[in-house]
């Protein structure tokens, strides 16, 4: 029951008999705004009364009224932030997407394998090898990420491993396959769907190349 309804009563000296018959019937303020005179009546005998406890429950509940319908625009304005951030959100994550589709380069990793004999090894860095990071254009061809190799791996023409002009090379994809001529760099990356490419400089002897079947594919190891 309404506290605060039950002290105005008692401020108002209702017999305690008619403040209990309200408690127990249950009439609260909202009950009390919408009863007829002759009814309010029956649980508050004085005229007086009558219209005072009708105007302190009219106040009572209007500024409940005001206070619920305060708290929903609160609710909603609340809400309308939190809307707003994840518009802002997807919009911030929408406009990095764009960027990112944007980009003209891609990064990848370039390392360097001798063939010998029979099979392959991938050369290490203390002797002129390694793996190299470098960034290219998207639309770069195998024949550019070849030239890129050759720069990397025979600076000036020369390498420890002898001139460039006393091998074949050959360019090998991840898989350390043959790559497809045709492909651009952006074709690998959207068949492949790997995040950072490893293409292999592959060098051979030419007296060796001569000796050797085209498809016969290199097995790799480390050089000691």
């Amino acid at each position: 029951m309404d506290k605060d309804l039950i002290d105005f009563l008692r401020e108002r000296n209702l017999p305690e008999e008619n403040i209990t018959r309200i408690i127990d019937e249950k009439i609260d303020a909202h009950i009390i705004v919408l009863m007829e005179d002759s009814s309010l009546e029956t649980y508050i005998p004085l005229y007086g009364d009558r219209i005072a406890v009708k105007n302190f429950c009219s106040e009572k509940t209007t500024h409940r009224g005001n206070k619920k319908e305060s708290l929903i625009n609160k609710l909603k304005k609340r809400l309308g932030k939190v809307d707003s951030s994840y518009k802002d959100g997807a919009s911030s994550s929408h406009l990095l997407g764009n960027k990112r589709a944007e980009k003209t380069t891609r990064k990848i990793e370039l390392a360097w394998m001798h063939k010998e004999g029979d099979h392959s090894k991938q050369v290490r860095v203390q002797t002129g090898g390694g793996v190299r990071n470098i960034e290219l254009p998207k639309t770069s061809t195998m024949k550019e990420i070849l030239d890129e190799s050759l720069d990397l791996f025979f600076p000036g023409g020369k390498s420890k491993r002898g001139l460039v002009q006393e091998f074949d090379f050959e360019l090998l994809d991840f898989q350390q396959e043959p790559v497809e001529k045709s492909f651009t760099l952006e074709k690998y990356y959207d068949r492949s769907k790997i995040r950072s490419l490893r293409f292999h400089l592959l060098s051979i002897p030419k007296q060796l190349n001569a000796r050797l079947t085209e498809n016969k594919t290199p097995r790799t190891e480390d050089v000691q």
